[in-house]
């Protein structure tokens, strides 16, 4: 939890990464360099200065999985060295204000609503959605497409397989692809 910060009231975050950092690093570090350098501590921003240099000397990227409204810590984080944030979410953000400001500079991941959009959209609507946010998102790169967070449960299947047709991706392969992984683990 970052707790209160004279910038943004309570709000929590995780930082996430494709690999094991350094043996002196941890998680705990991460979120602890985060989580000071966003609420302006320059003692914060070197550890996450230091934090990222390690995980890019791994050969890893930087990212940060921060649900809400974190437009005002982006410069900070991306001078820290985060390079993709994760959720964009269009409930919380202005998504393509974010995209203008900081999409030389950053990946956005999401951007899709899982709230309104994906749980109470029909596929068409969807269909049409994901194409706007994603021809909007992606123009000069830096952009994942993906659902703002995680997908509710009660979600309609249809509609799930209408943002993944936008992406190329069919049903029948998402069927298949899902039979080769049960097929590998059991």
């Amino acid at each position: 939890s970052w707790g209160t910060t004279p910038r943004r009231p309570a709000m929590t975050a995780k930082a996430f990464y494709t690999g094991p950092f350094p043996s002196s690093c941890s998680t705990a570090r991460v979120r602890y360099c985060f989580s000071n350098a966003a609420s302006g501590n320059v003692c914060g921003r070197c550890t996450g200065r230091t934090v990222a240099a390690a995980i890019h000397a791994a050969g890893k990227t930087v990212a940060l999985h921060s649900c809400g409204d974190v437009s005002i810590f982006i410069p900070d984080f991306i001078e820290i060295g985060l390079e993709v944030l994760h959720p964009v979410q269009p409930e919380a953000m202005d998504v393509h204000a974010v995209k203008r400001e900081f999409g030389r500079d950053l990946t956005l991941f999401g951007g899709i609503s899982e709230q309104r959009m994906m749980r109470l959209g029909t596929p068409d609507e969807i269909g049409d959605t994901v194409r706007r946010e994603r021809d909007l998102l992606s123009k000069g790169g830096g952009y994942i497409l993906a659902a703002s967070h995680t997908i509710p449960p009660e979600t309609p299947d249809e509609n799930i397989f209408a943002m993944y047709e936008v992406a190329g991706i069919s049903k029948k392969e998402i069927f298949d692809r899902a039979a080769d992984i049960r097929a590998k683990i059991g």
